[in-house]
């Protein structure tokens, strides 16, 4: 039975995530980061993507992206095949790197991507990786609140926006007060 399409829609958002295959590390060192960061960067240029928001902690990652055209499976089969094929090569593996397709959820109101956005810089605190979401290199949030220099292929004016945010200390006032 072939697998059902995916839902795509021009002018949507999406939370998209990937996990490991068998609960493995998808991410070992700070060098594999770096690597899947410039594989995200140059699909989000390729496939005109807006990436709001972005986590990766050890066996999986979150995203938040925008879809201008409706092209998230080709721009995710990029993204997760680019990044397997680099992964393997580095460690001498073979197969498969993430456990099944990537899983995209339709956030489909405002109040609905904010959640999602406060959802993702909270994880590596939910996992137990820091006290604090600003502790957490691999996450946007730094970026959010203007405590980090802000990658190209990030947009943190949308999330600021959307929060009536005339500052970035309002993004943190929002995330941390879960």
């Amino acid at each position: 039975m072939p697998r059902a399409l995916r839902l795509q829609a021009p002018g949507a958002y999406y939370h998209v995530t990937s996990r490991g295959v068998d609960g493995i590390p998808i991410f070992i060192d700070n060098a594999d980061r770096e690597v899947f960061l410039s594989i995200l960067a140059t699909v989000v240029k390729d496939y005109a993507l807006e990436c709001h928001s972005y986590c990766l902690l050890s066996t999986h990652f979150h995203l938040v992206l925008g879809t201008p055209e409706a092209n998230l499976a080709a721009a995710m089969q990029r993204l997760n095949s680019g990044y397997a094929q680099s992964y393997n090569r580095r460690y001498g593996r073979k197969g498969h790197l993430f456990e099944r397709r990537y899983h995209s959820e339709h956030l489909q109101t405002e109040a609905h991507l904010l959640e999602t956005v406060r959802y993702v810089a909270l994880n590596p605190v939910r996992a137990g990786i820091c006290d604090r979401p600003d502790q957490w290199r691999w996450s946007s949030y730094r970026q959010l609140i203007g405590t980090a220099r802000v990658e190209p292929w990030l947009i943190v004016s949308e999330v600021r926006a959307w929060l009536g945010a005339k500052t970035p200390n309002r993004v943190r006032a929002f995330v941390e007060a879960h």
